[in-house]
């Protein structure tokens, strides 16, 4: 996605950032400055102390969430080819649409071109809010405290103690910070 970087390992073999690493993005990334600009929904109150820990308090706007979904599929999948491959597809298939021998090839062609263009519709469209709106933790407080041990969220219904090398990877854009782990999680932090 333009405007969105990867933060990738520190260069070993697996790939994955250090617990540091991940700690000096959340801790640089997550700098107070310029966070009450007016431009976003979440409503942030920051709290910094002296044993360098960060506290963030926040409440997921729709927008937030969509934006980052958004930032995760097209950090994933590969929009520009797909939409490029549905073009060509379709320009065959409207091509063979005269000749009578490869009618059929025609109708499959437009078939998959369409099929491709309403998954990538459906991916970027429809999922996003979908996800949101169906999800009641979207709908709590979030507490997060940033320090040397990790991230600890507390919602009304979760109070956990993350440690950063659960993390494997972390994606920045303009909205949002999105810290993967497992095989396809993530937190989703909006700026």
């Amino acid at each position: 996605m333009h405007g969105s970087r990867v933060v990738p390992g520190n260069g070993i073999t697996d790939g994955k950032p250090t617990a540091r690493e991940l700690r000096v993005v959340a801790l640089t990334v997550l700098s107070p400055r310029g966070m009450f600009d007016g431009k976003h929904r979440a409503l942030y109150t920051w709290i910094t102390s002296m044993s360098e820990t960060v506290s963030l308090l926040f409440r997921y706007a729709e927008s937030d969430y969509v934006r980052a979904l958004r930032a995760h599929y097209s950090s994933r999948l590969r929009v520009r080819l797909d939409i490029v491959a549905a073009i060509v597809i379709a320009l065959l298939g409207a091509y063979s649409w005269r000749s009578p021998d490869y009618h059929w090839l025609s109708v499959v062609c437009l078939g998959a071109s369409v099929v491709l263009l309403l998954m990538l519709f459906a991916a970027f469209v429809v999922i996003p809010p979908l996800a949101f709106r169906t999800e009641a933790k979207f709908r709590d407080d979030y507490a997060l405290t940033f320090s040397e041990d990790g991230i600890h969220f507390r919602t009304a219904h979760i109070d956990s103690q993350l440690q950063w090398s659960m993390y494997s990877r972390a994606l920045i854009d303009r909205h949002s910070y999105v810290l993967y782990y497992g095989s396809r999680q993530f937190t989703v932090i909006p700026k």
